[in-house]
């Protein structure tokens, strides 16, 4: 894997250079590769992680009952400044996430970056292209293990099978700064086209079935961060509002009674962070209301229907301690919980209604892990999982959804790199 990373990424580094200097068009620039000045000026970096993953009932990321290697990703980026004012960069992705698709190589990001204002104590600017979204403290950076408090973030607030709705998308956006004697305020928003894969909507409209699609889709995704000057503590707020079309097809009306209808998705997160000789205390907490009006039906034959919308409330939480043990070593726990409706803790309301086993509704995970950064580039860890619930259980990898065992253990061990 390593190996084949690396050739991957030199050919993507070829790619990406063209087209990062090709992009200059746009801004009336004239340069060309030949120009060995320009090439000295861009900066460089990459990244490559691989996970082994296991477990003992239930499949994650891949067919983990047998063990799986399909956790994987491979990134390559680029940045120029032509001029104080202006900053293009672009990041191709080779990306694996269990099933899951799209598979192989893609275009993370691409941006144009625009310098407002760049005083001292304050700044403002815009964006504009494929960018990353500003949600949490680690959506941006989720696929760069370095950055990453564990193995796997907590998949109450970022389910990996759902991350690219949320990660990043075709986007114009606005940030701004204000920094004082006590600390930073920062707040960042961005306004466009996510990016959903046929997997995304098969989740959001509840069939692997389902062979519609969601159209018109546009999201607004804000937050507002304050950083203490010392780096003790950092508190943010994340807004993501999502609406779409869903464009049904035959099959979805003659197996599920689904008609054209409206996807609203609206999502509050407070997030939180200390840290303290060598201790570090993470949490965040999210509320995210799901509406699906026009688009179920119940189909009693020969002939009738009785529609019905859909209206969820979905709570997640996590709480995590780690500790410093020495230079290099970390030990975490945490403790995550999620509901598909906060209303309906145990799933009681959710099996009554038809829609699946009770511990479908939610999931409770005790995770212990261990990390080693020996240096810069390289990182090594090892995660254990003892989950309750299969809230966050991909149907993709288990289609027997009535036979998902409730109570499963997972194990992952990582290796990662970057430069």
């Amino acid at each position: 894997m390593l190996k084949e990373a690396c050739q991957m990424g030199k050919s993507l580094r070829s790619r990406f250079a063209s087209s990062l200097l090709a992009s200059l068009s746009i801004l009336g620039s004239s340069v060309s590769l030949a120009d060995v000045s320009v090439l000295e000026e861009i900066k460089w970096h990459g990244f490559l992680s691989q996970s082994f993953v296991m477990t003992d009932e239930n499949e994650f990321l891949g067919t983990s009952s047998d063990g799986s290697f399909k956790h994987n990703s491979v990134g390559l980026n680029a940045s120029w400044k032509p001029s104080n004012k202006v900053q293009l960069s672009i990041q191709g992705l080779f990306k694996q996430i269990g099933n899951a698709q799209p598979k192989g190589t893609q275009l993370d990001y691409a941006i144009a970056d625009l310098t407002l204002v760049d005083e001292f104590d304050h700044g403002a600017g815009l964006r504009l292209g494929r960018l990353k979204n500003p949600f949490g403290f680690f959506n941006e950076t989720r696929d760069v293990a370095a950055t990453r408090p564990s193995l796997l973030l907590a998949e109450s607030i970022y389910i990996d099978y759902l991350q690219s709705i949320f990660h990043s998308m075709d986007s114009i956006g606005l940030y701004l700064r204000n920094e004082t004697e006590s600390g930073t305020v920062s707040f960042e928003s961005n306004f466009g086209k996510p990016l959903l894969t046929n997997d995304i909507v098969r989740t959001l409209m509840g069939g692997l079935n389902v062979t519609g699609d969601i159209r018109n889709e546009r999201a607004l995704m804000s937050r507002i961060m304050y950083e203490d000057a010392g780096g003790i503590w950092r508190t943010a707020l994340s807004y993501v509002g999502f609406r779409g079309d869903y464009d049904v097809s035959t099959s979805d009306f003659s197996s599920f009674g689904l008609t054209d209808g409206t996807l609203n998705i609206k999502q509050l997160m407070l997030s939180a962070e200390y840290n303290w000789n060598g201790l570090q205390f993470i949490s965040e907490m999210h509320r995210r209301n799901i509406g699906i009006s026009d688009s179920f039906n119940l189909f009693i034959p020969p002939a009738t229907l009785i529609p019905f919308n859909v209206y969820d409330q979905s709570l997640g939480y996590y709480f995590q301690l780690g500790y410093r043990m020495r230079e290099g070593m970390k030990a975490y726990i945490r403790y995550d919980e999620a509901y598909y409706d906060k209303g309906d803790k145990n799933g009681a309301k959710y099996q009554a209604q038809g829609r699946g086993n009770d511990h479908t509704a939610f999931a409770k995970d005790i995770t212990v892990g261990l990390s080693y950064t020996p240096s810069f580039r390289w990182n090594f860890g090892i995660e254990y999982h003892y989950v309750n619930g299969t809230y966050w259980l991909p149907n993709l990898e288990n289609p027997d959804v009535p036979n998902q065992e409730q109570y499963w253990n997972l194990f992952l061990a990582q290796v990662a790199y970057r430069f």
